[in-house]
């Protein structure tokens, strides 16, 4: 790790409610709000945003596992803090404190993860609550421990589902799967029930989780980080029609075609060995 991203992942761990490890290639985020379920709060948000600005300038870490500490992954945002910073009780001191924390801190964090050109592995214990829920759905890749749940939460307190909660569900599960897990206040979601809804890519035990999480991270990061990035930006952004699909995939063929990693993949399959890729 070069001096000046060892400073930002000191300064993440230091200053801010974000747990911060590195594992080889694989930069470990670990939510730390234990009271409250990891319930986020703005120095967390801020904390998420920083580890992945840190991971970002880091080119030694080609993969992030996002989890939470003390058996959770986020209840939500913790409403404790969030409508309590501002003195005014009225509506217009709770839109104002609301807009503060959501636009200012909340959606940095979302976009920090949904835009990171890294793999993304989220590891779901417990509850993945609310804005919890949003930042999971961020994630490329999602594990859940058997006896975890999903649940959205938010019109449980009259609250409008934030966080592109809606757009997400929509997106991976459907209209009336999401229409069902948004407005059912109560809703909770299995572990079992968010596989089938593809909503997460395994369901392991749930004493296995971390490892199985951090082995998943692992092979991410150990694949060719210039066509890790292409087929992230593919798939984050899907083309309308086919045909537009079909041009949109050759200019990073050719990039990637062009590519030291291609050259050294290519040898490795010949010589029936690993490749060892340098995303140049």
């Amino acid at each position: 790790m070069t001096p000046k991203a060892a400073a930002d992942y000191e300064a993440v761990m230091n200053d801010l409610p974000v747990l911060v490890e590195r594992r080889g290639p694989v930069l470990l985020l670990t939510l730390n709000n234990p009271r409250t379920r990891n319930g986020l709060t703005g120095p967390m948000a801020d904390g998420i945003a920083a580890g992945f600005a840190a991971a970002a300038r880091d080119d030694a870490v080609r993969a992030v596992l996002l989890r939470g500490t003390e058996g959770h992954f986020c209840s939500g945002a913790d409403l404790s803090v969030v409508l309590t910073e501002d003195p005014d009780p009225s509506p217009g001191g709770r839109r104002r404190i609301g807009e503060a924390s959501l636009v200012g801190r909340f959606h940095p964090a979302l976009a920090a993860i949904w835009s990171c050109d890294k793999p993304v592995v989220a590891a779901l214990r417990g509850a993945t609550v609310g804005f919890g829920l949003s930042l999971a759905l961020a994630c490329d890749v999602r594990l859940m421990a058997e006896d975890a749940y999903l649940a959205s939460g938010f019109l449980k307190i009259g609250l409008f589902p934030d966080g592109a909660a809606s757009w997400q569900l929509l997106r991976l599960a459907g209209l009336a799967r999401a229409t069902e897990l948004l407005l059912e206040p109560a809703r909770r979601l299995s572990a079992g029930e968010a596989q089938q809804w593809g909503l997460v890519a395994r369901v392991v035990p749930a004493a296995r989780l971390e490892d199985e999480a951090i082995a998943l991270a692992e092979r991410l990061a150990a694949g060719p980080p210039l066509a890790t990035r292409a087929a992230k930006r593919q798939l984050r952004q899907p083309a309308a029609t086919f045909t537009e699909a079909l041009a949109a995939e050759v200019a990073p063929v050719l990039d990637c075609l062009a590519s030291d990693d291609a050259a050294e993949g290519l040898m490795a399959f010949f010589e029936k060995r690993p490749a060892a890729f340098k995303g140049t």
